[in-house]
This record gives structure tokens, sequence and C-alpha cells, in this order.
């Protein structure tokens, strides 16, 4: 029974899944709530590519994964199942781990399930209810149904503090995102050489912002690290476009960044001789983005928290 969740978690995308999965290793009865149709959130939607914080920054041969418990041990899972089994070194003593979005995604939903964790996809919340700053149930919209669950503890990974915004908690609030992004894969790519591709579409991609009068985000266009294999890549070009939280505004923008695509790529394959060949596979349909709106919690990580690895007791993951 949904009514019986003693952990309601907001958001199935890797820190909602991670967190789901890392209460019911402790036993909780989780219930996963997931606006959308799919798990994964932007590393599988957008196709991200890549995870940045999986190992510490050395300039050794040899990286260690960051992290412990539930982390780690979902980290090397992910690397067991997947074609590249080392990081890449990226910049700066970072390392980088490259992996396949449908991989990930059929891990994600392997652990929710050997864990017993209730999903509910195409739902979402659509009432808080608290006595003072305490919440004390939710109402979720499922189908045509809704439902009032009162658990003991609500886990806010939405991305955006839908949480916090429907019980008027206090906000660390800002208008604005990161620079979003649009990621397309490519096919029948005469290369194998990641480098020299790159540096191959930044030569061309100058060329073309200047002739056509492009924006000079364009000029960022690059291959997502660790994807160029069996004669197709992923490609990730910035949008000039400014992300706001309003809903009609950036799904209007995801559209326009579909059209920059198939305004670009053609424009790319008569001047990239390893690229002639090369069409269109697939346009992922969520962009990147990264929200700077959060619930304001009890404590806010520093930056010198987030460089250390800082760990916390309270935490449920546990890194």
């Amino acid at each position: 029974m949904l009514e019986k969740s003693e952990i309601v978690i907001v958001g199935a995308g890797i820190a909602g899944c991670s967190a789901a999965i890392a209460a019911a290793k402790e036993n909780k009865k989780v219930l996963l709530i997931e606006k959308s149709a799919t798990i994964g959130g932007h590393a599988i939607n957008s196709n991200v590519g890549t995870i940045c914080g999986a190992y510490y920054r050395t300039f050794s041969e040899s990286p260690r994964l960051t992290g412990y418990q539930f982390s780690k041990d979902f980290i090397q899972k992910l690397i067991s199942v997947t074609e590249n089994k080392k990081p890449l070194q990226h910049d700066k003593g970072l390392y980088i781990f490259s992996y396949e979005w449908s991989v990930l995604k059929k891990l994600l939903e392997q652990e929710l399930i050997d864990n017993g964790i209730q999903l509910i996809k195409n739902s979402e919340i659509i009432e808080v209810k608290k006595e003072k700053s305490q919440i004390t149930s939710l109402l979720i919209k499922i189908n045509n149904e809704t439902i009032e669950i009162k658990p003991k503890v609500v886990i806010d990974c939405s991305g955006n503090g839908i949480i916090s915004l429907l019980a008027n908690l206090e906000m660390i609030s800002s208008n604005s995102y990161q620079s979003a992004s649009q990621i397309f894969r490519v096919q029948k790519v005469n290369s194998d050489n990641e480098f020299s591709l790159n540096i191959a579409l930044k030569k061309a991609m100058v060329t073309l912002v200047n002739e056509n009068g492009w924006p000079q985000s364009f000029k960022s266009l690059s291959i997502v690290p660790g994807s160029l294999k069996n004669k197709q890549a992923d490609l990730k070009i910035t949008l000039p476009e400014t992300i706001t939280d309003n809903k009609e505004t950036n799904d209007a923008l995801n559209i326009l960044a579909k059209a920059y695509v198939h305004e670009i790529f053609p424009s790319l394959t008569p001047i990239i001789e390893s690229l002639k060949d090369s069409s269109i596979h697939t346009i992922f349909p969520q962009l990147g983005i990264r929200v700077q709106q959060r619930s304001k919690g009890k404590y806010i990580l520093t930056e010198t928290d987030v460089l250390s690895c800082k760990k916390y007791d309270i935490g449920i993951a546990l890194g």
C-alpha cells in the first residue's frame, strides 16, 4: 500500500534513485515519485554521458573512487556493465567516467526492483500539508486519482525544490540557471580519434559562427568525452538563451534547440572529412540544465565541504 510508505522521495533522477536505493537497504519502505514517464533525469533523458565526481582529483594514472558505502558500490556496479572500464583523464587532474544512457537506465531500473522500491511514474505532488514547519502529509496525483500519504520522511530530489515551494518554506533562490546544452548523437563517423575530431569541430564552428552570425556559444560544440565509438559520437552544444523557471519558455527553448541542431550539423558535414557521410541519429529529448533554486536546509555545503568530500553521519546515502 502506498499510504504505508515510510519515506517518500520526489524525483527519480540519479539523486532520487540513489536516495531510494540507499534507504531501502536500511529496510525502509520507500515510495519514489517521478513526474515523467522514465527515470534517470538529465543523466538519461539529456544523455549527459559522463560522471565527474566519481574520482578524486589526481595526476596519478590510478585515480581512487570518492565516497563510500552506497555511492562507491553503485559506481563499481556501473563500471562492471559499461564498455569503458577505465575513467578518462580530462583536465587539471579531473577524471570522468563515461557511460551509455541505456546501460545506466537498465542498471537503475534493476536496482529499484531488487531493493523492493515502489516507483510511481507520471505522477506529481499537488499539495504539501504542514503544521508550522513540519510536513504532515502529501497529496499525490496519479493518473486521475489523488491520494494522501503521511510519510515519516520526505526527500526532495525534484531538482527545483518542489516540496519547499508547495509548502511555502524558505528557498535559496535565483532567477537563472547554468547555460543549457543540447546533446545529440551522430552516426557514420569515420574517425576513432576523439581529440582530432574535437579540434576539427572547434575550427569549423569558429568559421561557421563568423560566417553565419551564429551565437558565440555555438563555438563550444564538442564531443561528449568517451562517446566516440562504433562510428557514433555524442555532440554537445551550449545554447545562447537564458533559462528561467518559466515552463512555457523552457518548453519553447527545447523546441528551438532541436532546430539549432538541424541547422548546425548539415553545415559541418561538408567541412569535416570524417563527418562527410554522417547524419543525425538521435536528438535527446531533454535539455541539459542545472537549476540554482534549492530548498534551504539546516546546513548549506561550502565550497570547501564539496572539494574535500566532507562526510556527514546524518546522510542517508552516506557518500
